[in-house]
């Protein structure tokens, strides 16, 4: 008996599942080898696809690295913001914690695209990532700010420090090869981002 047609949906479904599995298998490669030892061709065999498929959806090896940094990107964000509850002053705590976290089980964005041999390229997917979590912490700072939970006098700027602050320090925790205290770079980030914010006390 002849099966059934592929419904629509499920060939809707497929192309997005597809995209994700090039994620995933770009995301390992790029970790344990670098970009400079990547291929699209390695990609494509681990994830099962042909070499086309990947150029159809990300139109080079570039255009990966930077949705492969977008998704860190929005891993990060999703890290921070993982134990907020809304309508309840944020902990700064688990926020800097979460993205610890997320870098020691996902690899460090800086770390698995440094041996890349395009400055540009890493550059570029480093900033995508960047922009990412800048944004969803801006965002979340102007409406801290409505709450009545801090105070900055621009949001978009405190955003921007907080990440740099917090990029230094897991850049110290992991991308140097002298084991250090991650506990202690949290407990010093919180203390600075706490004053910066200057947050407000619970009434």
């Amino acid at each position: 008996m002849t099966p059934p047609p592929a419904s629509k949906a499920k060939r809707q479904r497929d192309p997005a599942q597809k995209r994700q599995r090039i994620l995933k298998a770009a995301h390992a490669i790029i970790r344990a080898e670098g970009v400079q030892g990547t291929t699209t061709s390695g990609i494509a065999k681990k994830a099962g696809v042909s070499q086309a498929i990947i150029f159809h959806h990300f139109g080079s090896k570039q255009g990966l690295l930077a949705a492969v940094a977008t998704e860190y990107g929005h891993g990060v964000a999703r890290a921070i913001f993982a134990h907020a509850v809304p309508g309840v002053r944020p902990d700064l705590r688990p926020m800097i914690a979460g993205v610890f976290e997320y870098v020691r089980e996902n690899g460090y964005l800086h770390d698995f695209l440094i041996l890349g041999h395009d400055r540009s390229d890493r550059s570029s997917a480093f900033m995508t990532s960047r922009n990412v979590v800048i944004g969803a912490l801006a965002q979340a700072f102007t409406m801290y700010e409505t709450a009545g939970w801090i105070t900055v006098d621009d949001p978009a700027v405190a955003a921007v420090l907080m990440f740099g602050l917090v990029e230094s320090a897991l850049t110290e925790c992991f991308c140097r090869d002298v084991p250090v205290d991650a506990e202690a770079y949290i407990d010093a980030c919180v203390q600075c981002i706490e004053r910066a914010l200057q947050m407000v006390e619970d009434r």
